[in-house]
């Protein structure tokens, strides 16, 4: 069996198109007391909470394989988060107009005493952007969840020049390539 240390949407419904069988259970965690004591690289960053994700759960779920999850939107050396409102989005999304934004996703997995942990970066390249089509797409997406204020899995591609990734799926939370190959070697 598997655990997804997750509650979010769109990691479930992707860890869904795997056909395993999964339980999703919120982390035993505070993640933004975790970013308040960690130092160290944004990178590092993400790989830790990954793992604390995953980490929190193991002791409920022996023998399961539980999978941690974490990502940044990184532009300008900041880590950028949700934008939670239109306004916020609209600041944002203003921000990357014909820019280039770094979304980094990490994946922590662990089994009894068995950890494996990977990454996958993706290089995002923002058309020019005008106030009327930002307004437009905010108005269609409504991405406030979603860290850059923008869905990839819905019309958040119009956005974009071009995308730079090994696993289109890593954008939305989840790279299920590398997933699905290192959940077979830990016997799911």
């Amino acid at each position: 069996m598997i655990i997804l240390a997750s509650q979010s949407p769109y990691r479930k419904i992707l860890l869904e198109k795997t056909g395993f069988s999964f339980k999703a259970e919120s982390p035993l965690v505070d993640e933004e007391l975790l970013k308040k004591e960690f130092v160290g690289s944004n990178q590092d960053l993400i790989k830790f909470l990954a793992f604390k994700k995953a980490e929190s759960l193991s002791n409920n779920y022996k023998d399961y394989v539980i999978i941690g999850s974490d990502q940044a939107l990184l532009f300008d050396g900041h880590v950028i988060g949700k934008s939670h409102n239109y306004e916020n989005a609209k600041k944002q999304l203003s921000e990357f107009s014909e820019k280039t934004v770094e979304l980094l996703t990490a994946v922590s997995l662990i089994k009894n005493d068995q950890r494996v942990e990977f990454e996958n970066s993706t290089t995002l390249h923002f058309k020019k952007l005008s106030e009327e089509f930002i307004d437009w797409y905010l108005k269609t997406d409504e991405p406030y969840d979603c860290a850059g204020s923008f869905k990839m899995e819905s019309s958040g591609a119009v956005l974009f020049n071009s995308v730079e990734c090994s696993d289109p799926t890593a954008i939305q939370g989840l790279p299920l390539m590398r997933l699905s190959t290192e959940l077979k070697k830990l016997g799911v």
